[in-house]
């Protein structure tokens, strides 16, 4: 999901889709669960780096959850415990 987020935030950047509602449209999802998506973009660098190689798997819904946390370190810290 994290690497969706990105793709989609370059679609729109890149302007091959206006905007979340368009991308929401494109794929079948609402425009809330878009933002969910790219909102994961929000975790720590290191964290997100994690996640892409493989070295950390945590479900979505507890990673939503550590984007709670406003500071990076705390977010680190989450996803520790």
């Amino acid at each position: 999901m994290l690497a969706l987020g990105y793709r989609i935030e370059q679609m729109i950047e890149s302007g091959e889709a206006l905007d979340y509602a368009e991308v929401a449209r494109r794929i079948g999802v609402s425009r809330a669960r878009v933002a969910q998506v790219t909102g994961l973009m929000l975790l720590a660098p290191a964290i997100q780096e994690a996640i892409l190689v493989g070295e950390l798997r945590l479900s979505e819904r507890r990673l939503r959850s550590v984007l709670h946390h406003a500071s990076w370190e705390a977010q680190r810290h989450a996803t520790r415990a």
